[in-house]
């Protein structure tokens, strides 16, 4: 399976183009895949944050490489020497969040529980291999000799429902929450059916939705501060029938502009719908500077991860995190066993 998502990468590294949402056609043994999965997010409890009451650990507790070797651009010394922060960054976050919209609170012992980082936890296999998953991310998206256009916007979807990525999503804005001095805000993007809110137990609320319909309501009127210094959320809001078409909007470009000149410095983490499931991530993708795609070991049929990369070929930079491996660390290790399939290293590839 490695060997496979390493030569898919080199094969979706492709110029940026206008993409227009259209009929998504797939192969049948990905369809299959497809049905068994829809409902995969209520009976297994993945999406829905519930992995305490179970055996099983969370759908994100494993990944496994399938990069090739990468050799960092300059200018990754500066992000890659980056430590956590101290008490008194967490001070000033805590002052700077009071400016956004309402305070949500999070249960920090839940979350830990869950198998999420959070700030004051102890160093953990999960939290190294984060570390290296999240670097070139940051880098791509700020390091000054790193040119990825929107490099700050970052998708998180899957091929097909219960692979993990709203775990994963929410765990990897939580990780890089932890840099020093970085601000994140988790986006819930998967407007028809939001998992945001009950990965990290809370209602759900307004936000992306009512942004698009009402101009007239100010961005940060909807960014939820928490109780975790620098962590913000803007939620999806209201279901609307016409989702994909506001994704695709002028409404959704102008919104977009203004968050990145209010919040230039933030990284946007926004949780998608399945590609294969739904045109909104598609219509999404086209507006990120880059795409992060959770596959599920030993499960996601390799027909779903080609046809789900062949629609989001308009971003310059893909990657595919492997998750639930349990081959990294033997049978009996079901946590994140690190991997991290970004082929293209640092930077954008043409």
């Amino acid at each position: 399976m490695n060997a496979f998502l390493s030569k898919i990468l080199g094969r979706y590294q492709s110029k940026s183009r206008d993409l227009e949402p259209e009929p998504i056609s797939i192969t049948p043994k990905a369809q299959k895949r497809l049905h068994e999965h829809r409902d995969a997010e209520v009976k297994q409890g993945h999406e829905q944050g519930r992995g305490s009451a179970h055996k099983t650990l969370p759908e994100s507790t494993n990944y496994t490489a399938s990069m090739g070797r990468v050799e960092p651009l300059a200018g990754s010394e500066a992000l890659s020497n980056t430590s956590d922060r101290n008490h008194s960054n967490i001070n000033t976050k805590v002052t700077e969040a009071n400016k956004l919209g309402p305070f949500t609170k999070l249960d920090i012992d839940r979350l830990r529980r869950l198998g999420f980082i959070t700030p004051e936890g102890e160093r953990s296999l999960v939290a190294e291999e984060l570390r290296m998953i999240k670097r070139p991310l940051l880098i791509n998206a700020f390091s000054p000799d790193v040119a990825v256009e929107r490099g700050n916007f970052l998708m998180v979807t899957s091929s097909l429902p219960g692979e993990g990525k709203s775990f994963t999503s929410t765990n990897l804005a939580l990780s890089m929450v932890t840099e020093l001095d970085q601000e994140v805000i988790l986006v819930d993007a998967d407007v028809a059916r939001p998992s945001v809110p009950s990965v990290l137990g809370i209602p759900p609320g307004s936000g992306l939705m009512e942004l698009l319909l009402d101009p007239n309501l100010k961005p940060e009127s909807m960014l939820r501060p928490t109780n975790i210094p620098g962590f913000s959320l803007l939620l999806a809001g209201r279901p609307h029938l016409r989702s994909t078409e506001l994704l695709a909007s002028s409404a959704m470009d102008e919104l977009l502009d203004k968050l990145l000149e209010l919040y230039p410095k933030h990284m946007f983490v926004f949780d998608s719908p399945p590609l294969l499931v739904t045109t909104e991530s598609r219509v999404l993708a086209a507006k990120m500077g880059q795409i992060a795609m959770v596959v599920e070991a030993e499960k996601t049929p390799q027909e779903a991860v080609r046809d789900a990369l062949s629609t989001i070929e308009s971003c310059d930079v893909i990657g595919l995190i492997l998750n639930k491996n349990r081959t990294a660390y033997g049978s009996d290790y079901y946590g994140y066993a690190y991997g991290y399939g970004y082929g293209y290293g640092y930077g954008v590839q043409r």
